[in-house]
């Protein structure tokens, strides 16, 4: 009986841990990427993956703060991100052009996405305050449909956790 319970046990982590294996850790978070992507760089505070082909990149990174950051800092970490964004570029299209951080229920969150038109470069981006730190998640393709970028990003930002 003892020797079927361990094997049971044994089963249900081994089960646990396939079904997490493609999951990836940084700082606090931790997520997955699409099928079939595959890690290209990676530091103390970031992941970046790349899509087969080559066309599209994923960064996943993880500023600590000393404290966790009130809404206005937040605010003010997202104004300096957005401006970084549209800095030295003319044909940058930003959606949506004057983003709104959020504040649902002390969940702080900012997301945008918009196109770079000589390049055909598309990205879409989350910020999130998750305890002390700032996630960030990037997703940039070139020469990639918007909504197949869109899709990319979509799948990391629901793994979240």
């Amino acid at each position: 009986m003892l020797t079927r319970l361990f094997v049971l046990v044994v089963g249900m982590a081994a089960l646990n841990a396939l079904a997490h294996a493609d999951d990836f850790t940084v700082g606090s978070v931790t997520f997955s990427v699409p099928q079939g992507w595959s890690q290209i760089d990676q530091g103390d505070d970031h992941l970046t993956f790349g899509a087969p082909g080559g066309q599209q990149r994923a960064t996943v990174s993880v500023l600590h703060c000393g404290k966790a950051p009130s809404f206005d800092d937040f605010k003010a970490l997202c104004d300096h991100r957005y401006d970084s964004e549209k800095n030295g570029l003319k044909d940058l299209v930003l959606i949506p052009k004057d983003p709104a951080p959020h504040n649902d229920d002390g969940k702080f969150t900012l997301t945008f996405s918009g196109e770079e038109n000589p390049t055909t470069r598309v990205f879409s981006g989350l910020l999130w305050i998750k305890g002390n730190d700032l996630i960030t998640v990037y997703v940039e393709g070139i020469n990639v449909p918007a909504d197949r970028n869109t899709d990319s990003f979509n799948t990391i930002v629901k793994s979240l956790r």
